[in-house]
């Protein structure tokens, strides 16, 4: 009777352990041959793998859902979004990159050194964590510039719209119904004939970026950056428990308060817990801070899926979040049961309109993740939320420690 209870506890554990493990073979697809030394990783975590001569790989301890990516250079980037683990053996190919060198400005001393520095300013951050975040091979960088026209549908209710457009000289005007304008500018495009390899010496990571999209267009008086990138962190296991501390403390400080943070968050219906208020800025409001007429966003969410949440009926909506914390940027819980604990005017105290941010809803149906993920790009963010770039990049599944 004990050695069938033991094989049974055996059986439980096994099968509980393969469904959070990924297994399968990576081939080339022009000639069906393994390719080793494929690098195939959960983006965003530090779980990640080579394959072997044999074209093998097993990534153990996934949570879903997740991005699979599998990465060989001289091949195109494989993406395979998974909503379950364990499931069935993965059969993934990879295709034979083309190499295109047109459009690429190598003219003049110094051109690639501007086009660097503008790139690693815009990708990393001008902010302390981003000056300090270091490219180790900007080589694989390649360039472009051309100019560009860029279509805008908006309407009268899109009054940010509508002053960006205006600021730069369009005379275009604004009907009752939606209108479609269109202005020039100057695109700058990055693409990469391999993984980029940034080191972030305060927060302890070093991360692999396969770098799908980049593309800045600039105007007179603005710009507006889109990208699209998949993320393999490297800790830093050298590291004395003293620089680990310190790499904690510096971790903690660029999660809160940041897009992941607030997304989390929402998904967890906390976000009182966590520091943020709310309201929409479609309306004047003239009753001050302690007295506006903030919103409950978990009202206009929905689950869906599992480990998702969906936002509706939200589409050109701007939101403004406002975010309390201590001095050292712990956020205070501004629950009503929690603010009878304490004075209001302490509250408001550690309240800086520079911790402030806002977002902007792409689409009438945005989706996030328990992870505080965001799949389709959906929602824009602006203000403090923004300014956190590439130097402030954490694996998705990091959680703050208790200091």
């Amino acid at each position: 009777m004990k050695n069938l209870l033991l094989c049974f506890l055996i059986l439980i554990f096994v099968d509980i352990h393969a469904q959070n493990t990924i297994s399968g073979i990576v081939l080339s697809d022009k000639d069906h041959f393994p390719l080793e030394s494929a690098s195939v990783y959960i983006s965003g975590t530090t779980k990640g793998t080579y394959t072997d001569s044999k074209g093998n790989f097993t990534i153990s301890d996934v949570a879903t859902p997740c991005h699979l990516v599998v990465s060989h250079l001289g091949y195109n980037l494989q993406i395979k979004e998974l909503e379950k683990a364990g499931i069935e053996r993965l059969t993934i190919s990879l295709a034979v990159k083309d190499i295109r060198l047109s459009g690429v400005s190598v003219k003049g001393i110094g051109v690639r050194e501007r086009n660097i520095k503008e790139f690693r300013e815009t990708f990393l951050g001008n902010d302390r964590w981003g000056k300090y975040a270091v490219i180790k091979n900007d080589s694989v960088l390649v360039f472009s510039r051309q100019t560009d026209t860029i279509f805008q549908k908006a309407t009268t209710g899109d009054f940010e719209m509508q002053h960006k457009f205006k600021s730069i000289g369009t005379d275009k005007e604004w009907s009752k119904d939606s209108t479609m304008i269109f202005v020039i500018g100057k695109a700058f495009s990055v693409e990469t004939k391999s993984p980029l390899l940034i080191e972030i010496p305060f927060l302890g990571y070093d991360v692999y970026v396969d770098l799908v999209s980049f593309k800045l267009n600039s105007f007179k008086e603005w710009a507006d950056c889109d990208y699209w990138a998949y993320y393999k962190f490297v800790a830093n296991t050298k590291a004395t428990a003293r620089q680990q501390v310190r790499f904690e403390k510096n971790r903690r400080d660029v999660y809160y308060n940041s897009a992941r943070h607030f997304c989390r968050a929402l998904y967890e219906d906390k976000l009182k817990e966590n520091g943020y208020m709310i309201k929409f800025e479609n309306k004047k409001d003239t009753s001050g801070l302690y007295k506006s007429n903030y919103i409950d966003i978990n009202l206009l969410t929905s689950h869906q899926k599992p480990n998702e949440v969906q936002l509706t009926g939200l589409l050109n909506q701007k939101i403004t979040i406002y975010y309390f914390c201590t001095y050292d940027g712990i956020p205070i819980n501004v629950n009503q049961n929690s603010l009878n604990n304490r004075s209001k005017k302490n509250i408001w105290d550690y309240w800086n309109v520079q911790n402030n941010s806002y977002i902007i809803l792409k689409s009438d149906t945005c989706t996030i993740r328990s992870n505080g993920t965001i799949p389709d790009n959906n929602i824009l963010f602006g203000g403090m939320m923004v300014s956190k770039r590439g130097g402030t990049l954490l694996p998705f599944d990091y959680i703050p420690k208790e200091k």
